[in-house]
């Protein structure tokens, strides 16, 4: 295992919810791991999300230019200023709405930043 993903992973284990018990046998897997050499044709690194599932501790989510085509927003039709605006109030948005009930935390937290920036929603669509 990476050394540096082995680290990330150490690190989070010991800032978990788990129990000494639950984390006791986190380690021991980890320990498995990092001895384990998979064979095959398609062995990765898990990515973010990967790593946020196998602990049960979820970002809301890495905001980039992909993430913005994922949500059907153009960044190509942004300026440098608008796509910072937009990003940093995605994010703000997004974080003030950590913990709110009825609502889909990425697209609606990026909805509501395009409406408080005064964006057209049309004109910067992919």
């Amino acid at each position: 295992m990476n050394t540096a993903y082995a680290f990330y992973l150490y690190d989070a284990l010991k800032h978990s919810t788990l129990t000494d018990e639950e984390k006791q046998g986190a380690q021991a897997f980890l320990k498995f791991l990092a001895a384990y050499k998979p064979t095959g044709t398609n062995i990765h690194e898990p990515d973010f999300y990967g790593y946020g599932d196998a602990f049960g501790q979820y970002g809301v989510t890495y905001f980039d230019r992909q993430t913005l085509e994922d949500y059907g927003i153009d960044p190509d039709k942004l300026d440098a200023l608008q796509l910072d605006q937009l990003m940093t109030r995605w994010t703000e948005e997004a974080y003030d709405m950590l913990g709110s009930d009825g609502c889909d935390i990425i697209p609606d937290s990026l909805d509501n930043a395009i409406k408080a920036l005064g964006f057209d929603r049309e004109s910067i669509e992919a």
